[in-house]
């Protein structure tokens, strides 16, 4: 829903970014988000709610990363 939009848009943003050091003035290549999400209500507890994102995250990061997963 609006939470996924607004986090791919987020993402979608930082790719785009060119970073350059402050010091040096030279470019120090692109920044990229991995995202692991989950709805805490659909799950029993907060632990369990943690590990499903944290599954999602590495998902995200083992499926070719700058992406958001949902777990």
């Amino acid at each position: 829903g609006q939470v996924l939009e607004q986090l791919d848009g987020a993402r979608e943003r930082m790719a785009t970014r060119r970073f350059v050091d402050r010091i040096s003035g030279k470019p120090i290549g692109e920044v990229t988000i991995s995202v692991g999400l989950t709805d805490v209500f659909k799950h029993g507890d907060m632990g369990h709610a943690l590990r499903a994102a944290d599954e999602a995250l590495y998902k995200a990061k083992e499926s070719g990363r700058n992406r958001v997963e949902i777990g």
